[in-house]
């Protein structure tokens, strides 16, 4: 069960960040989105869930991509 409330949670991130980069033409970001609405179906555990979605969460902020 919290695996699919952590699910919901990186799906939501994602889908911001999947709307943001389309409409800022930035591929980079709306990759990052895609990847953060789907790794959930791959990944069983809840703690490689937040890892997983926590690096990904912040890619962006690392990597400068705004």
């Amino acid at each position: 069960m919290p695996s699919i409330v952590a699910n919901v949670i990186f799906s939501a991130i994602g889908f911001a960040y999947f709307t943001f980069g389309r409409k800022q033409k930035n591929i980079p970001i709306a990759l990052n989105g895609l990847l953060l609405m789907f790794f959930g179906y791959f990944i069983d555990s809840i703690e490689y869930t937040a890892i997983a979605g926590g690096v990904l969460t912040a890619l962006p902020f690392v990597f400068k991509w705004w």
